[in-house]
């Protein structure tokens, strides 16, 4: 038997069953994750920290992602005859868009903390709750509504597949490798870094510059519990950037191996080409990881979001219980009149 009738039918028989069960799981979980997220970084608590309002918008975005890219993909993936331009050009931009939003939004929150930590006043500035609402959250949504509108004009179908052609293509080739594979994680890497940095610098003026018993005592009452809100928000955002990290590394990898084997299309063999294909599925679908894994993540690192959550459980616990007492206080009444009619 050959080697390619070997590959081709497990690589089949793989990806279906990724897109049997995978894609749905992460569907249903990813929006019951994200609907609990928004309501969670609404709450008073929360939604007074900058970097919260980054996350609540990361939330939003992710249910766009996870509705407008799973929902139509396993749709066409047995109704490929549904693939036409128009959904290959207004699928992919508001997807695209979607991602690339969800994708800066954590890199603002990254240096979001980079500023809060920082020396310098005017760069903590930019960690206030009101530059977050009025200009970096509205900004990243204009600017990646913008820049990415050369997908509805260049985009089309042939033969039920969506693709580039000619100079849209090499741009697009060009344009995933630096601002979607190495741009985003390398600005969450470098803003981390200088934030540890930060923070390592500060513990050492601390020790340099020691505070008395007595103004340590007020200093502690008055931020100790700023500084573990702040410990636990950036903690969230570095489990965050360790799985986004994670899920796309493979991602960037081949990207950048696709730019440049770009014009090898006639030189390949089927063998390669059905691999490329399984490794393009993929990829895909790990893009679908950080989506719907935030809350998951959120819920195991964070004390004062699984706090928050016990909270709102109890709080529909009682609504319902509340509900239920007044339906059968009524139901009793009607009862009690119908017997004295």
């Amino acid at each position: 038997m050959s080697t390619s009738t070997q590959i081709f039918p497990t690589l089949a028989t793989i990806q279906t069953l990724l897109v049997t069960y995978a894609y749905p799981t992460m569907l249903v979980l990813g929006i019951l994750g994200n609907s609990i997220n928004i309501y969670i970084f609404l709450r008073k608590k929360l939604v007074g920290t900058s970097c919260n309002n980054y996350f609540l918008a990361t939330a939003i975005t992710n249910l766009i992602i996870l509705n407008i890219g799973i929902i139509s993909f396993l749709y066409t993936y047995y109704q490929s005859w549904a693939i036409t331009t128009i959904y290959c050009q207004m699928r992919t931009y508001f997807f695209h868009a979607s991602q690339q939003m969800s994708r800066y939004f954590l890199v603002m929150a990254c240096f979001d903390r980079f500023a809060l930590c920082s020396t310098h006043a005017c760069l903590r500035k930019f960690s206030h709750i009101r530059i977050a609402r009025l200009y970096v959250i509205p900004g990243t949504i204009i600017f990646w509504l913008i820049v990415p509108i050369h997908i509805p004009i260049f985009y089309y179908s042939i033969n039920n597949t969506c693709t580039f052609s000619g100079v849209a293509a090499f741009y697009q080739r060009a344009y995933n490798l630096v601002v979607t594979a190495f741009l985003p994680p390398g600005l969450m890497l470098i803003f981390s870094i200088l934030t540890f940095r930060n923070l390592k610098l500060r513990n050492q003026r601390r020790q340099i510059y020691p505070i008395t018993p007595r103004n340590f005592t007020i200093f502690m009452r008055k931020t100790r519990q700023e500084q573990i809100k702040n410990q636990q928000i950036f903690v969230m955002l570095l489990i965050q950037v360790f799985i986004y990290l994670c899920s796309t590394s493979l991602y960037s990898i081949y990207t950048l191996y696709t730019f440049i084997t770009a014009n090898d299309g006639t030189n390949k063999s089927n063998e390669r080409l059905s691999i490329e294909s399984f490794i393009s599925f993929t990829n895909t679908m790990l893009i679908y990881v950080f989506p719907f894994i935030s809350f998951y993540l959120f819920v195991s690192v964070s004390h004062t979001f699984r706090k928050e959550m016990k909270l709102m459980i109890i709080r529909i616990v009682n609504q319902c219980h509340t509900f239920s007492i007044n339906n059968g206080n009524h139901h009793a009444e009607n009862t009690i009149n119908v017997m004295y009619q």
